[in-house]
């Protein structure tokens, strides 16, 4: 997350006209603001919890005091340097938003807008995965299961021998073949992975 301030007319420390930029892979947007404390809240995403804010110079300036906070939540520093950029990692899924102030020997200037990024990430990787052997009767199946996934809103998985998708969907098991003796049924390794909005896991190889 970028945030650029440009075109500052006014004096001391409190800039008129403040311009915010998220940059990232394939994602990018600015909003102009008229006075540092009117910019309204913009949301951009993040799908690794790993993003960098920085801001250019304020005249004057000797340090800049960096916030954040975690959804509705109060306000904590997370900077206070001469430095303007901060590289910010290690978020979970949730909203974080951010807002800087330029300072002086004088004292402090406006806090700026605030950017809020939207933090989604992919599930991590199925354990557990396993294939079930049983007879019932006559009949013998093979049925693959795994473990739930926290974050996870469905599953995929696809046979190792080939590749072809067989499952998609949000159980955690699949039938994948049933036969009766003393017809075998046609018996495949599997592998499964955990998806949602943000992106898919690895996958996970049945044993």
């Amino acid at each position: 997350m970028n945030l650029v301030e440009k075109n500052v007319t006014g004096a001391g420390l409190n800039p008129q006209t403040w311009a915010y930029q998220y940059s990232a892979p394939h994602n990018s947007w600015s909003v102009d603001c008229p006075t540092a404390t009117s910019c309204p809240s913009t949301v951009t995403t993040s799908s690794t919890g790993s993003y960098t804010a920085s801001w250019t110079a304020v005249t004057g300036a000797t340090t800049y005091t960096l916030q954040e906070r975690v959804g509705t939540g109060s306000w904590a520093t997370i900077q206070n340097t001469s430095a303007r950029t901060k590289a910010i990692s290690g978020k979970g899924n949730g909203s974080y938003g951010y807002r800087v102030q330029a300072c002086n020997a004088g004292g402090c200037g406006a806090w700026s807008g605030i950017k809020t990024v939207a933090v989604a990430l992919a599930p991590g990787m199925p354990t557990g995965a396993y294939i079930e052997y049983r007879i019932t009767a006559k009949t013998e199946t093979y049925q693959a299961h795994w473990n739930a996934v926290a974050d996870a809103t469905y599953y995929e998985a696809k046979r190792n021998d080939t590749g072809a998708s067989v499952y998609s969907g949000t159980n955690t098991a699949y039938v994948i073949k049933t036969g009766l003796i003393p017809q075998l049924p046609d018996y495949y390794g599997f592998s499964v992975r955990a998806c949602n909005d943000a992106g898919c896991s690895n996958w996970a190889v049945g044993e």
